[in-house]
């Protein structure tokens, strides 16, 4: 079509055409900001999705202070020791991935069948299927018989552990006395310190009041060999407090402006294994007075001074005074208020004549 034919046509439109056809509804765009909020609302709906979802699986999988909560202890016959450990709560998904945790077989012990961890040759943690109950097992206690205890068939036949052996296996239980280097190999797989991967003190959470939470203690991570080694050393050679039952246990004294807080350490070994190893040094209180403790089984090891004296050096402790600070009064009074006066008698009002 010409400009012509086509400027023709659009003058014989009529009027009334026109005015019968009315306005045509033509769709008008929505504002900017109302796309913004569609699509700010449809990521919040996913966040909340997705928020819930991960909340489920993480209670599904672990759930808070699962790593914290021991179901009951459970007694094993490892290395001709009878040892206990403690058998830790988890959540169902975790309890539904021990089967694929599984590394070398251990062996059915007692009526258990036992593995270790995958990856690791340890006994600090093993896994344990009792029918179709799959639990992860914490070491608790090495050598939980008492030192020199022996067996006796008629004495012991009502004994909550009789039916755990037959009387010849009970025979073969040793009970004699063991180096803190034994619980090493036998628990940790570690022969010497070459096995670590480095040893950390850090301060210990015995006193948790405001005292004890403001004293500052620096934590000291050893990764030096020859340092470890040091460390090795004084480990190896030590005995539990069962090996000197002769000698009373010695007061901690520590002087009266220093916090106990500020000189016991939470030491943690960590082995190249993936094994790890927790307990407590107190340097506290002088001559011969040095300790580990809750260490393979709770028992106590005394140290020597001169391996007291390492320790600290290589823990960097001070037994210079704190400061103290002032405490806090109570919630709800100002530190500022002073102290109420005592109230005076208010003299009676003159009577007035009538």
């Amino acid at each position: 079509m010409i400009g012509r034919e086509l400027f023709l046509t659009i003058g014989e439109v009529r009027d009334e055409w026109i005015a019968d056809a009315g306005e045509e509804d033509i769709p008008q765009k929505k504002p900017k900001r109302w796309n913004w909020m569609r699509r700010l609302g449809a990521a919040a709906a996913c966040f909340l999705v997705l928020l819930t979802v991960g909340y489920c699986f993480v209670d599904w999988y672990y759930p808070m202070g699962a790593h914290e909560e021991v179901l009951r202890i459970k007694s094993l016959v490892l290395h001709n020791r009878l040892m206990s450990y403690e058998l830790v709560r988890l959540g169902e998904g975790q309890r539904a991935m021990l089967p694929h945790r599984r590394g070398e077989y251990v062996g059915n012990l007692q009526g258990t069948e036992v593995w270790h961890l995958q990856g690791r040759e340890d006994y600090a943690e093993l896994i344990f299927c009792d029918g179709e109950t799959w639990q992860l097992g914490r070491i608790n206690q090495y050598n939980s018989l008492a030192e020199g205890w022996t067996y006796d068939p008629v004495e012991d036949a009502d004994w909550v552990l009789g039916s755990l052996l037959s009387p010849e296996e009970w025979g073969n239980i040793d009970t004699s006395t063991y180096t803190m280097a034994e619980v090493l190999r036998n628990i940790y797989a570690a022969d010497s310190a070459e096995d670590i991967a480095w040893v950390r003190f850090e301060k210990d959470d015995i006193d948790n009041t405001q005292i004890g939470q403001s004293v500052k203690v620096k934590t000291v991570t050893l990764r030096d060999e020859g340092e470890i080694a040091r460390v090795w050393e004084i480990m190896a050679g030590l005995t539990p407090l069962g090996h000197h039952a002769e000698r009373p246990q010695p007061k901690v004294a520590l002087p009266e402006d220093v916090r106990a807080v500020q000189v016991v350490r939470n030491v943690t070994v960590k082995f190249k294994n993936g094994a790890v190893l927790e307990f407590e040094y107190n340097p506290a209180g002088g001559e011969d007075c040095a300790l580990f403790y809750r260490i393979a089984g709770y028992d106590y090891f005394y140290l020597t001074v001169e391996q007291n004296r390492t320790l600290i050096d290589l823990a960097e402790i001070s037994f210079a005074p704190t400061p103290i600070p002032e405490t806090k009064p109570p919630r709800g009074i100002d530190a500022t208020e002073t102290a109420r006066p005592p109230e005076t008698a208010v003299a009676a009002p003159e009577t007035i004549p009538e």
